[in-house]
C-alpha cells in the first residue's frame, strides 16, 4: 500500500465524553523509563508562596515526549507566524525546570 495516495483513517474510540482539563502549571519528571507531567491550576501565587492544585498526571514514555515536544513546537511556530510572538518573560519565577527521578 502506497502511504503517500492513500492517507490513513484514524478512528477514535472510547468514552465520548473526555474530561476537559485547564492548566496554568505543569510540572515535568523525568525518569530512564518515563516522562511525567503533572497538570495543576495555580491558586494562590504572590512572591513569597504558590498553591496549586494537582488536576491530573500523564505518563509518556521518552519518545512520545520528544515527539510531543516537536508537534507543540511546529505548532506554536504557526501560531506565531500568524498571531506573532508569544512573549514569555525569562525571569518568570513561576517558569522553572522541574526534574525528578
Amino acid at each position: 500500500m502506497d502511504n503517500e495516495s492513500s492517507p490513513r483513517t484514524i478512528e477514535r474510540v472510547g468514552n465520548i465524553e473526555i474530561p476537559v482539563i485547564y492548566a496554568n502549571s505543569i510540572e515535568v519528571g523525568i525518569s530512564l523509563f518515563d516522562v511525567t507531567l503533572i497538570l495543576g491550576t495555580t491558586l494562590v501565587a504572590t512572591a513569597e508562596r504558590a498553591v496549586i492544585q494537582q488536576t491530573a498526571r500523564v505518563i509518556v514514555s521518552p519518545q512520545h515526549a520528544k515527539v510531543l515536544a516537536k508537534i507543540l513546537n511546529d505548532n506554536l511556530a504557526d501560531y506565531e507566524s500568524k498571531f506573532g510572538a508569544i512573549p514569555v518573560d525569562p525571569d518568570d519565577s513561576s517558569v522553572t525546570r522541574n526534574q525528578r527521578a
